[in-house]
């Protein structure tokens, strides 16, 4: 394990793990120390010191929350192929490596071309007043090769399976052309930054295809940043995916090496049925409790091939049983989980506000989706949320800017409300449709999402209006009575 240091700090700087001889770390310390930011607050802040470059270090590099490892070249193991492996040993966030090396020789060429920021010796202040001025830069542009790779790592994950897979086998639940209409369809929902509300459309595109629609649905929460939907319904609900959520199931197909019909069925929650009729259509698997789950083995096994496998076997087991797949999944799509629900999925959702800085990693992730063949254009479908004209945001300006055609409008409404019903554990739609008068100001929302379910069950946006005006009428009826 790493040493942690005794002077690591609040946690206020950017955490910095030192690779050096006891004198040395000594004097990195303190000039690490000495930068502050303009508002006083430290840079850096020193979690570990370790006196050498030893196996255990670089693997345990990859739990670690250090975003700088600062290398000393008279540490115990200082070699280009160990310093290699520290540069590629990311784990679960991007890192910058720093290295001082001595004038002599060739190292500071060797080591650079490893992609490491290289200073030569004496240890001085200056370099350290450099790169900390430098380092917002410094670290974004390490986050940039970081999701690059990762990236490539889940498309070689989804490659992997479909080479391991049958024929006939790599064609379940595989995307269609489009307008070719499937046994199972798959959506998956996503968008490029939190906050545009995937979450809550894909819950509630899944409530009206069952309910209004008639159709069984199954909803996937594959969100590796954080379970949305247990937290969004009720305390049953909560209680459910305590003991069964993605997390328990991926592991039991980790050790079996399948997903029988017993476990499936026993992971899913059921909703019920709007109409009373007995069991509902929409079944939910919930998802992780926390970010660290997204590290176990059951998702991160043979860089990441175990979770885009375990994907690929979800929908297998789905497939045919139920008319929908809805997978609601986070926004890298360099996490091998995501990118395999993006590749199973014949419909891809993405979600966008028109707020001007969510709009533009909104078409970089487009290009980089079809760049690594992810999805084909004719698979994307352009959900505009919380669209109003005071926005000044033309409604075919967000089409024509990510050259990608308008599927659905779902208009904004008072978040109060809206917020408010989520709050008490309900589906928006289901309350909408019991209590029409109450929570009209939200219909517009329902009905947005009903638009977005016809482009799927054609009739669902006439059932739904028609269900509300008989439910108007139904009480004007009582009130004349009295």
């Amino acid at each position: 394990m790493l040493e942690q240091s005794d002077e690591s700090g609040s946690g206020s700087g950017v955490g910095t793990i030192i690779v050096a001889p006891p004198t040395e770390a000594r004097l990195i310390a303190d000039f690490l120390e000495d930068q502050h930011d303009i508002d006083g607050k430290p840079v850096f802040e020193i979690i570990a010191r370790e006196q050498e470059i030893s196996s255990s270090l670089i693997e345990n590099l990859a739990d670690s929350l250090a975003e700088v490892v600062v290398l000393h070249s008279a540490a115990n193991g200082f070699r280009a192929k160990v310093v290699k492996s520290i540069v590629e040993q990311h784990g679960e966030r991007a890192r910058l490596v720093i290295a001082f090396v001595p004038k002599i020789g060739d190292w500071f060429d060797v080591v650079e071309d490893l992609g490491v920021l290289t200073y030569r010796l004496p240890l001085r202040a200056e370099p350290f007043d450099e790169m900390a001025r430098e380092l917002p830069g410094l670290l974004a542009e390490a986050r940039g090769k970081f999701a690059r790779r990762a990236l490539s790592t889940a498309v070689e994950a989804a490659e992997e399976i479909n080479k391991s897979m049958a024929p006939e086998a790599a064609a379940v639940g595989g995307s269609p052309a489009a307008g070719v209409r499937m046994p199972t369809q798959v959506i998956t929902s996503w968008s490029s930054k939190g906050g545009d509300g995937k979450s809550l459309v894909a819950q509630e595109l899944a409530w009206q295809l069952a309910n209004v629609g008639g159709h069984r649905v199954l909803l996937v929460d594959a969100d590796m940043s954080r379970g949305y939907l247990a937290q969004a319904l009720n305390q049953d609900a909560r209680k459910f995916a305590e003991r069964h959520n993605v997390t328990t199931l991926a592991q039991e197909f980790l050790v079996s090496g399948e997903i029988s019909r017993e476990s499936f069925e026993e992971h899913l929650y059921t909703v019920p049925d709007v109409h009373n009729q007995g069991k509902g259509n929409l079944r939910i698997v919930f998802g992780i409790a926390s970010p660290e789950a997204a590290t176990q083995p059951a998702y991160a096994a043979d860089h990441g091939t175990q979770g885009a496998r375990f994907i690929h076997a979800l929908v297998e087991k789905a497939y045919g049983v139920y008319e929908f797949i809805i997978f609601d999944i986070g926004t890298a799509i360099t996490i091998p989980v995501h990118f395999a629900a993006i590749k199973e999925a014949g419909h891809l959702l993405v979600l966008a506000t028109p707020f001007r800085p969510s709009v533009a990693p909104t078409r970089e992730g487009i290009r980089q989706l079809e760049a690594h063949q992810a999805v084909r254009r004719d698979q994307l479908r352009l959900v505009l949320n919380r669209w109003s004209p005071e926005a000044l945001v033309k409604r075919d300006e967000l089409p024509d800017f990510l050259g990608v055609p308008l599927f659905a409008v779902i208009p904004l409404v008072e978040e109060g409300q809206l917020m408010g019903v989520i709050n008490q554990g309900f589906f928006v739609s289901e309350l909408v449709w019991r209590r029409e008068k109450k929570h009209r100001a939200l219909q517009p929302f329902v009905t947005g999402t009903a638009s977005l379910a016809e482009n799927f069950v054609p009739g669902i946006v006439a059932a739904f209006k028609k269900h509300l005006n008989q439910l108007s009428n139904q009480k004007t009826r009582f009130w004349n009575r009295r």
